[in-house]
């Protein structure tokens, strides 16, 4: 009976071993990842994976139901908040950050003796003298095994420095994931406000055109204007009804692509915040080296490309080390119970022993995997080096853009004001009867163009100013609201951007 019980609770205790699951290991001053696909992992927590480089030593468903559509007016910020929900791409590179720390704490693994324990159990029957003799024996019983590498001369070192470095290679990818999703949802959300806000330009174009109809048909009724007139006006209203049509088709378009980006259905309607009507744009002093400098240090993707490289280079330094010698340590320990018990009831068995074990031949495959990783290595600190060259040219060309388009937004304003005092001058003139037809029809077609410049390049100019942030590395989402209530409100823009704090990312504020 207590043989029975001794080995049920042998089977347990391997049971609940196997159910074990330990968490994620940590890394650095913090946890290996981030806590949901949502977030992006604090890379300043990373410590250094520095190593030996050819340099020196530098180195869900398809879409969600339609009821999962927000009530009331969308944000920017909530806008942000569906697409990290419902993003399957910043899922995939969460989980393979998960999965490179898991990865972590197998290397890290190596470092500890491994201990099994179980059960045996044997039936022997053996003939003496011809047959004449026979002797049966059965033995059941508990046995532990341990084995323990005690020294390798750098090989498990190297391998775990390897995995540590893929596992900030994996949380630069998904932090570059989650800005460039954060860039596609809001250039999809203000050029849908920016579609919104030309439909509406174009009515009031229409109503200007049925306007000058009206005059036109009241001077022709009391014989002070001439027919040309009328259908001159009626030909304007014609071209403003269509331009209506057109602009309502392509908001259209644009909200069915933001409801996409967000992960729902193309039909699904919501409201959006409307454009200001007047936007403090003012120009960004930082200097463009400055911003290349914060791009080159924190753009997470470039983060990641330069740790693919540490990780390839400390895997050549793992394989480099199979060929040295290694000592481990190996124990067991066992107790057979004899059935039947004729010349006892058990017997132990134990022992212990050290190998000192030195790698001579295997037929070159270390050799090979070796240099594997060191090319592997290289290429990816070429890749390192032409993603500078490309960030180089994304953070000029955002800079010039911003600079470009804080410039045109005061140009049309300037341009709308002055449009909206010609056609009213114009309409004046003509309903005196000293103005020609083609007087007000010249101020009415500057006044439609006037009023779509001033829509575009406010639009424009927010999506130059997150761009910048993108390309800076300092895009994020979880200042969005803040920025987009203060691009309604209308402020004043900082000259700088402001500090992250840690675990998280933040863009430029555009407007206070």
């Amino acid at each position: 009976m207590r043989l029975l019980i001794r080995i049920s609770l042998l089977f347990l205790l391997a049971g609940l071993h196997a159910s074990c699951r330990p968490a994620l290991p940590s890394v650095g001053r913090g946890a290996a990842t981030s806590e949901s696909p949502q977030e992006p992992w604090d890379l300043s927590s990373a410590p250094s994976v520095e190593g030996a480089t050819s340099r020196g030593s530098e180195v869900v468903p398809t879409f969600s139901p339609k009821q999962s559509a927000p009530g009331g007016k969308l944000t920017v910020g909530m806008a942000v908040d569906l697409a990290m929900r419902n993003d399957p791409r910043t899922q995939a590179t969460w989980f393979r950050a998960r999965a490179a720390a898991a990865r972590l704490g197998t290397s890290e693994a190596g470092y500890y003796p491994r201990l099994d324990v179980g059960a045996t159990g044997s039936y022997n029957h053996q003939t003496l003298q011809g047959g004449r003799m026979s002797l049966t024996q059965g033995t059941i019983g508990p046995y532990a095994k341990l084995s323990w590498l005690l020294l390798d001369f750098g090989a498990r070192s190297a391998n775990e420095q390897a995995e540590l470095a893929a596992v900030i290679a994996a949380n630069g990818a998904h932090g570059a994931a989650l800005q460039d999703q954060v860039l596609f949802v809001v250039d999809a959300y203000y050029r849908c406000v920016s579609a919104e806000a030309l439909v509406e330009a174009a009515k009031a174009d229409e109503k200007t055109a049925t306007s000058s109809l009206e005059a036109a048909t009241a001077l022709h009724g009391s014989g002070k204007a001439a027919l040309g007139d009328v259908l001159q006006s009626r030909t304007s209203l014609s071209r403003a009804r269509m331009a209506v049509s057109t602009a309502q088709g392509q908001a259209r378009v644009m909200r069915s692509a933001l409801a996409v980006q967000l992960g729902m259905t193309p039909d699904v309607q919501f409201e959006l915040e409307p454009l200001a009507d007047d936007v403090h744009a003012q120009d960004v002093t930082e200097g463009a080296e400055q911003l290349l400098g914060k791009a080159l240090r924190s753009r997470p993707d470039l983060v990641a490309i330069k740790a693919a490289a540490a990780a390839s280079w400390q895997r050549a330094e793992s394989v480099k080390h199979r060929g040295m010698p290694t000592l481990s340590l190996d124990a067991n320990a066992s107790r057979g119970y004899y059935l039947p018990q004729t010349y006892g009831t058990h017997g132990d068995n134990w022992g212990v022993s050290l190998t000192f074990n030195i790698p001579i031949f295997a037929g070159f495959s270390d050799s090979y995997e070796q240099q594997r990783a060191q090319w592997e290595a290289m290429a990816a600190e070429a890749d390192a080096r032409a993603l500078e060259r490309r960030i180089a040219l994304d953070v000029w060309t955002a800079w010039l853009r911003l600079r470009t388009a804080a410039e045109q937004v005061d140009e049309a304003s300037a341009l709308l004001k002055i449009s909206m005092e010609w056609e009213q001058l114009a309409r004046g003139r003509y309903e005196a009867g000293v103005g020609t037809i083609l007087d007000l029809m010249a101020a009415q077609s500057s006044l439609a163009s006037a009023r779509s410049q001033h829509v575009k390049a406010r639009a424009e100019w927010i999506l130059a100013r997150v761009q910048l942030a993108h390309d800076a590395g300092e895009l994020g989402r979880r200042t969005l609201t803040d920025v987009q209530q203060s691009v309604l409100e209308g402020g004043s823009v900082p000259s700088t951007p402001t500090a992250a704090p840690r675990g998280s990312s933040l863009a430029p504020p555009i407007s206070r």
